[in-house]
């Protein structure tokens, strides 16, 4: 049986193909694959899925296109790489409150296109590739990971009764959570978390910093040794936490940490 790296090279040659499919589906040729800055050297906890990588400006050229983003993918550009406060804050949570257990970001397609392309034809997308999806799982996630599904449209995706007789929804049923989507778009909704708990969310809130956020992603970004990288961390360093981005992470917090306690029982 070939080892843990040999199958997800494999996995991605399989991605790249797909992506190709698409391209052709969709009459669009600006579609590049973006791999997962957190490629796992062994099966992992938890795994969070998201939507798909979107090609723009901030890495895949002035005017996006294929040939700018092959290029920046060959010099270091990885979906998930923590350049901005978004990225910043997931990876921080995941780390801080996993309880230390290793994770794994993916999206449900990986190839990244133009936000608006990518709204055309989602759904039937996402359907050809669920298939890949359930393969990635096999290779990346244990038999016990839990599943945090990142925004709505991929939960009600994942969750759909069209999928409840597959291998995932009978491998990962109670163990897929629903995470808000970091977007500002949905923003709005983080005072929800803080209902009944302000002052829980007051303490909290004089205690996460800037410092404390760049103390575990640079280290990351640092890792990984690529001009790329090396550019990011200049990002991270200008980081600013406003009141809403502190709601996001006591959000996750309280998510992740109630997930993170299965592996801690009993409290």
């Amino acid at each position: 049986m070939p080892d843990f790296a040999q199958q997800y090279e494999e996995l991605e040659e399989r991605f790249r193909e797909q992506i190709k499919r698409d391209r052709e589906r969709i009459k669009c040729e600006d579609i590049v694959y973006l791999p997962s800055f957190t490629v796992p050297s062994s099966q992992v906890d938890y795994v969070f899925i998201a939507m798909e990588p979107s090609l723009t400006d901030k890495w895949a050229g002035i005017k996006p296109n294929f040939k700018d983003g092959v290029t920046a993918v060959k010099k270091g550009a990885r979906n998930f790489m923590p350049g901005g406060i978004e990225g910043c804050i997931l990876y921080y949570c995941a780390t801080k409150y996993l309880c230390g257990r290793t994770y794994y970001f993916t999206d449900m397609s990986k190839g990244a296109m133009n936000v608006d392309k990518a709204k055309l034809g989602r759904t039937k997308r996402w359907e050809e590739w669920f298939c890949l999806l359930q393969q990635e799982l096999k290779i990346v996630a244990k038999e016990d990971a839990t599943v945090f599904v990142i925004g709505t449209s991929v939960y009600n995706f994942l969750t759909h009764k069209k999928r409840k007789n597959t291998w995932f929804h009978k491998t990962f049923a109670g163990r897929i959570e629903y995470l808000l989507h970091y977007s500002k778009q949905a923003a709005g909704h983080r005072k929800k978390y803080i209902n009944g708990r302000q002052s829980e969310f007051d303490d909290f809130k004089t205690k996460v910093t800037e410092n404390k956020i760049k103390d575990i992603v640079i280290p990351l970004l640092a890792k990984a040794d690529t001009d790329w990288a090396k550019d990011s961390i200049k990002r991270v360093e200008g980081i600013k936490l406003t009141e809403s981005w502190k709601m996001l992470i006591f959000c996750y917090k309280i998510k992740m940490e109630a997930c993170g306690r299965k592996w801690n029982e009993p409290l």
